[in-house]
């Protein structure tokens, strides 16, 4: 499949939903929907990955992103290590990890306590991390782990992984799972028509950015209806 084709695929399925749908979009904004399509898609794989309780649908999951060649698994860090991570700088709670390829699309984390159950981790903003920080100035509750990206010069080049976890926990046994994407190539069906992209369940991919696109086109028909609507009645 090449880029070009992908975009006429786009352009097909947008005419089917209305008249001149698909001409209403140059290429690069088609692109983009893709893009944003495929992007989501992969995510959504990844988080079902590491969601699923049977093996055999992981596999299956895990198989369609390794097609891509685009899998990382940034590694287990077990209860041996656990404590040579802790990054009082961040808090008495903080878990310092740092990935070992360049930064990732998407991540997606889980933490197992021993005897107390695993846990999906939260990706937060590192501006929103005050009420997870255990220092001397506050005890947090954190009832389920999360997770900010933050660069430290002095430890890495890449920017890493800080984890807040309950203090309760800090001292239980515990093994931290990383998973990653790197970012795929990106369709560009206007300086690289004719390159082909293997671009795994297209199908889907063109039926998510169609609905990205109209979605657009609802947005803009919603703000000039609220532009006209406010010149006739201000």
């Amino acid at each position: 499949m090449t880029n070009i084709q992908l975009v006429k695929h786009l352009m097909v399925e947008l005419d089917k939903q209305g008249l001149g749908f698909g001409q209403a979009f140059i290429n690069e904004e088609l692109d983009h929907f893709l893009n944003t399509a495929y992007l989501s898609l992969i995510e959504q794989k990844l988080v079902k990955m590491e969601m699923a309780e049977n093996d055999g649908v992981q596999t299956k999951y895990r198989d369609d992103l390794n097609f891509l060649n685009i899998l990382v698994f940034n590694g287990i860090i077990d209860s041996s290590n656990i404590n040579s991570y802790l990054y009082p700088k961040e808090g008495y709670n903080a878990l310092y990890i740092t990935p070992t390829t360049e930064p990732l699309h998407a991540y997606h984390a889980s933490i197992s306590f021993n005897g107390h159950g695993s846990f999906v981790c939260s990706k937060i903003k590192s501006s929103d991390r005050k009420p997870f920080v255990w220092n001397d100035l506050n005890l947090a509750y954190v009832e389920n782990p999360v997770y900010f990206m933050l660069k430290d010069s002095t430890k890495s080049d890449l920017p890493s992984f800080i984890f807040l976890v309950d203090p309760d926990m800090v001292n239980v046994t515990m093994t931290v799972a990383i998973y990653g994407i790197k970012r795929p190539a990106l369709i560009d069906s206007t300086t690289n028509p004719g390159v082909e992209i293997e671009v795994p369940w297209w199908n889907e991919i063109v039926q998510r950015a169609a609905t990205f696109a109209l979605e657009n086109i609802e947005s803009t028909r919603t703000a000039s209806h609220l532009e006209v609507d406010a010149k006739l009645n201000p």
